[in-house]
């Protein structure tokens, strides 16, 4: 039998508990916006609608300085659903006003368990967030996306720890996916591009990456790239022909 904690998050429901002390406040903090403009909409949902829920203020430390951000969490909401349940969500960072700005800037950070929080050395994920967001307190405003469900490039944990193995046995990334008969790359990033449309308004953005599809996603959508800024950090002997395999497949590093 599984433990009840188990049990209770698998099964929660976002209305089950929500007392109208609760549902006064979400109100107050959820704005549903639509996929396709980033604006705010309202009324009665007949379909599936995209649910930000903050701000709510994050202080954070970089480089052995405080800088605060505001944290909100999004994603897409069912009819009749106030906002969504379960226990992986995106979030967003927003430090500043980058609606305000003519250009800002941004980065989509797909999320890496082991690097992100272990500080593994067999990827660049970790250092790069931190790059990142050191880059954005430096311009004064800008947004990272936390994309948690883009795990090992969208294939998800599991998938990612049998690719791992699979690399130790001789196999890059990408010839990992294959073998698993996987894509190369399974990432979406539609509700990134809403989110993004609705934080920044209509300022053009210095994207902080090395991923050329990520630029070519966000310019589909009707984002404007003033700017590709590569990010180089946490190289190491570990992750040596993990690089080497971005590089060969396109990523772009100064």
């Amino acid at each position: 039998m599984r433990p009840l904690l188990s049990r209770c998050v698998e099964s929660f429901t976002p209305l089950q508990y929500l007392t109208p002390e609760l549902l006064h406040l979400l109100q107050q903090k959820v704005t549903y916006i639509s996929p396709e403009t980033g604006e705010i909409v309202s009324g009665p949902a007949e379909e599936d609608r995209f649910a930000l829920l903050g701000p709510v203020p994050l202080p954070m430390q970089l480089g052995g300085e405080s800088h605060k951000f505001s944290w909100y969490v999004f994603g897409t909401v069912k009819p009749g659903e106030i906002i969504t349940g379960g226990a992986i969500a995106n979030s967003v960072l927003v430090y500043g006003e980058p609606k305000d700005q003519d250009v800002t800037t941004v980065r989509l950070h797909s999320g890496c368990q082991t690097g992100d929080i272990f500080s593994s050395m067999r990827c660049d994920c970790g250092q790069q967030l931190k790059a990142a967001l050191g880059q954005i307190t430096k311009a004064g405003s800008g947004v990272a996306v936390y994309l948690a469900d883009h795990e090992g490039r969208g294939i998800g944990l599991w998938a990612k720890a049998v690719a791992y193995m699979l690399q130790d046995e001789g196999l890059n990334t990408y010839e990992a996916n294959a073998k698993l008969g996987l894509p190369p790359d399974a990432r979406d990033y539609s509700e990134a591009i809403a989110l993004l449309k609705h934080v920044i308004g209509d300022a053009k953005i210095i994207l902080l990456s090395n991923n050329p599809s990520k630029r070519e996603a966000l310019e589909a959508g009707g984002i404007e790239v003033q700017e590709m800024r590569s990010l180089v950090a946490g190289h190491n002997h570990h992750n040596r022909r993990y690089i080497d395999a971005k590089l060969e497949h396109g990523h772009l590093m100064d």
